[in-house]
């Protein structure tokens, strides 16, 4: 394509605003390896795990006005902010805006693209970013999809560069390649503080702030995270500043008067709930509970987190619970500080209420690891909605003995109806329908509850250890391998399998660098080749992917072991070559082309490799 030559985006245009934008756009085989390059997930209107959050329809009046008054400033010179930052707390609502702005700037026509980072599913490598928002611009803009296109077809191994090169050469060359007077595309990046480290959250805006510089570019950005010192720091630098605007989600009188229509509604939802066969005597609650003095109470301590509002009424309405008893448990009095500790106090009240933590902890914390793999293109969907059941069958539970653990935590985890009683008896279409409700699978409301249950300052003698959660479970997933196959054929065994065989490498890799021996030890005695199926065919990705998880095992060998006992390591490694690996998948060749293709390898090392070497995994004299 003539960089030179126009191309409009819509020729003739000005000034145009395009209503529920579709464009049937196809997916050649160049914008596919782009589409490869994606997350999935990511974006406003794809289907995730959990539903996203969006703002009660009598809240965030102001903020959202303030957004769509700037989406619609015209250009005028230098003066015109073409970033803005949405900063706020955890809790502040931040994403539940950021979706709810999405939603309206995409019936307007203004909305670009959007990629929404999330620490609790996985969503954290920014590598994913610029790939994802450049694949919905060529969807979008039929004259950008041809000029993303060349790029992708000059250059395939452009999605896996850097993310200041995939910025330039997918997004910044071919939007400047165009010559449009339309209105301004707006691409909203949500959760930046959630993406993998301080520096991929500075690079990404510095490669931003660079690109807008160019007052020609018709994008605009709106980042939304929370105010951490590195972010405002670059944010607020000379660089960035004069580009720059920003809206500050704090606790203020608005605020405040947003919650309490949130409050105020969600109460009234409680009372209308007369029916529902777990509610206690809802029918008899007063038209005028709870009072008023207790609202403004509520409303206080939520110091401006819609979380904790969301929170208290999902407590108070809990299935099985009288709501007045519920909320008087709320309002009993408890020393209050700061925004964090009255939120972690609430967590710490509800927890209270659990009469078995230890078991309730190992459940939680079973889950936690469960839901958040390291590899998020190994998440197995349809398995999420069977994780207690898979849970019982891992830790030798007897039936129904998750749902009893989490049965005082439903205000803080979503936990959908058991199968086991049903089940076995569902034709095959009947489950997989069940299966891929994805409205009904387990899940965690807020990611503010994990942090508190990973932080041991903050959860204190709740604390919560994942090395240990994900050392549990992989010592499990193993045992799993080996002895369900002993027992009679059904689907949940068959499940708890599936699960085991696709994540026990996942749970190893992530125990950390603590005492491994019981998990070292389990995998020395373990029998890959009578336990563990590899399948016969599978494609160069699935290739690659599944050999470096396997290496990347290695790793905890070492940890884990003294010196002396390194023989285990050798046992380890014998049993992998049993996979059926060949000898190609770690040629020196092979090596070198995937070290060049990463930027962060802590678990290659020359040590690795000579242990492969005594396998003859690698020819000697190539080495």
């Amino acid at each position: 394509m003539n960089t030179h030559s126009k191309i409009d985006i819509l020729p003739g245009a000005r000034n145009v605003l395009i209503n529920h934008s579709t464009f049937n756009v196809g997916c050649g085989p160049t914008l596919n390896v782009l589409y490869q390059a994606t997350s999935k997930d990511a974006t406003h209107d794809a289907v995730r795990l959990e539903p996203p959050a969006r703002c009660h329809v009598d809240t965030r009046k102001t903020v959202l006005q303030q957004l769509i008054e700037w989406a619609q400033t015209k250009r005028r010179g230098s003066s015109t902010s073409l970033m803005l930052w949405l900063a706020g707390p955890a809790g502040a609502g931040k994403s539940a805006i950021a979706q709810t702005i999405c939603e309206i700037w995409h019936k307007e026509g203004r909305l670009g693209a959007n990629y929404f980072f999330s620490r609790s599913s996985g969503r954290t490598d920014c590598r994913f970013l610029f790939p994802t928002i450049a694949y919905q611009l060529a969807v979008l803009v039929p004259a950008l999809k041809v000029a993303i296109e060349k790029e992708v077809q000059d250059d395939p191994s452009i999605v896996n560069a850097q993310i200041e090169t995939q910025f330039k050469r997918l997004i910044l060359k071919p939007v400047l390649s165009l010559h449009t007077e339309t209105a301004p595309l707006i691409v909203v990046i949500d959760g930046l503080d959630e993406c993998d480290g301080a520096e991929c959250q500075t690079r990404v805006i510095g490669v931003i702030s660079s690109a807008l510089r160019n007052r020609h570019l018709p994008l605009r950005f709106v980042i939304a995270s929370r105010p951490e010192p590195w972010i405002e720091s670059t944010l607020n630098s000379s660089h960035s500043y004069p580009l720059l605007s920003t809206i500050t989600l704090k606790h203020d009188v608005e605020a405040d008067r947003d919650i309490m229509a949130f409050y105020k509604s969600e109460f009234k939802r409680i009372r209308r709930t007369s029916g529902h066969c777990y509610h206690l005597s809802v029918h008899n609650l007063d038209p005028e509970w709870p009072r008023q003095d207790d609202l403004d109470e509520l409303v206080e301590r939520a110091s401006g987190q819609f979380i904790y509002a969301a929170t208290v009424t999902r407590f108070v309405s809990e299935p099985g619970y009288k709501p007045k008893d519920r909320l008087c448990q709320l309002m009993a009095p408890r020393p209050q500080g700061p925004q964090l500790d009255r939120l972690d106090n609430l967590y710490r009240l509800i927890l209270s209420t659990v009469p078995n933590w230890e078991v309730t902890r190992k459940v939680l914390g079973a889950l936690s690891a469960m839901l958040h793999p390291r590899s998020g293109a190994y998440l197995v969907v349809t398995l999420v909605r069977e994780y207690p059941d898979i849970l019982e069958q891992l830790f030798g539970f007897e039936r129904g003995d998750v749902y009893h653990a989490l049965w005082n935590v439903h205000s803080l985890v979503y936990v959908p109806e058991s199968l086991s009683n049903i089940r076995e008896d569902l034709d095959v279409h009947e489950y997989a329908t069940l299966l891929r409700q994805r409205d009904h699978q387990v899940k965690f409301y807020h990611k503010s509850f994990i942090d508190f249950l990973h932080d041991s300052c903050r959860s204190r003698e709740l604390f919560i250890n994942m090395a240990d959660s994900h050392r549990s479970l992989a010592i499990k997933c193993l045992r799993a391998l080996q002895n369900l196959s002993l027992k009679p054929i059904s689907r949940i065994n068959y499940i708890t399998w599936s699960y085991a065989q696709q994540y026990w490498d996942e749970h190893c890799i992530l125990t950390g660098d603590q005492s491994n021996r019981d998990l070292i030890i389990t995998l020395a005695n373990f029998n890959f080749s009578s336990s563990y199926f590899m399948p016969l065919k599978l494609s160069s990705d699935q290739n690659e992917q599944e050999s470096w998880r396997r290496l990347a095992l290695l790793e905890i060998c070492e940890r884990g072991l003294p010196c002396p006992q390194l023989r285990d390591v050798d046992r380890v490694v014998g049993s992998l070559a049993l996979l059926g690996f060949k000898p190609v998948y770690f040629s020196p060749r092979y090596i070198r082309d995937w070290l060049e293709r990463q930027q962060d390898i802590s678990f290659m090392s020359r040590r690795y490799l000579i242990l492969l070497l005594k396998l003859n995994l690698i020819p000697e004299g190539l080495y």
